[in-house]
């Protein structure tokens, strides 16, 4: 059976989709101009708002790094005319408090408490050094790098507080990482803290471990004495 062919007049006697549904759209813009402008007026509201966040968060963040450098320029100063830790902690409170409560979320910040956490440390004040140590270790306590900064800083502070134990369990987890850094200082301060609670094997097996381990250490030699003696 022949198609049927369809003529030109009455293709074009047949309506445009794209045309029909324009004019719909055009229709239904006209009957909904108000929520049309009210749509209009939240989305760039919306856009403004991100712009003005991502510029704040970057006005924020160069903030807190130009006053942790002023913070550390302001120490330095005080160490060249002040060798009392507990002085050159009260010189750094002002900025570094700052740093710690108004901008911890940002870089600056969260290195302001590891930093903050050694002032303390130096100034004799191992509570103080303790929190802010948790704090930059819930912050870094992923990165390679600074982890174990972190944890022989709360082993030194514990060490501080007369918490033998508590010492002992911080150089143990810097001598577990997978990091080589400062695993050489933990495994001598374990032969020495083993030694003191009366683990006397497990002295030696930490300071063995540093002479074959760490054989070009400063305290490789002092290690490989200890052990033999």
């Amino acid at each position: 059976m022949a198609k049927k062919r369809v003529t030109r007049k009455q293709l074009l006697k047949e309506p445009d989709e794209f045309i029909t549904l324009t004019g719909r759209l055009i229709q239904w813009a006209r009957e909904n101009s108000r929520s049309l402008i009210y749509g209009a007026c939240a989305l760039v509201a919306v856009l403004v708002f991100i712009a003005a966040l991502g510029y704040y968060r970057e006005r924020r963040e160069q903030t807190a790094a130009e006053l942790l450098s002023q913070a550390m320029e302001v120490y330095q100063q005080e160490r060249n005319r002040e060798t009392n830790p507990e002085l050159l902690l009260s010189a750094a409170r002002p900025d570094m408090e700052r740093l710690v409560n108004q901008y911890r979320r940002y870089p600056a910040g969260r290195l302001a408490k590891l930093l903050y956490g050694h002032l303390h440390l130096n100034a004799g004040d191992p509570d103080g050094a303790i929190t802010l140590y948790k704090k930059a270790l819930s912050d870094f306590g992923k990165d390679p790098s600074l982890r174990p900064v972190i944890l022989n800083g709360l082993a030194e502070a514990y060490m501080q507080k007369g918490d033998t134990a508590a010492s002992i369990t911080h150089y143990e987890q810097i001598v577990a990482g997978k990091d080589r850094i400062l695993v050489d200082m933990a495994l001598f301060q374990l032969g020495r803290l083993y030694r003191q609670t009366g683990e006397t094997e497990k002295s030696r097996q930490a300071l063995l471990r540093l002479g074959s381990d760490f054989p070009n250490s400063i305290y490789a030699d002092m290690a490989r004495e200890q052990a033999a003696g």
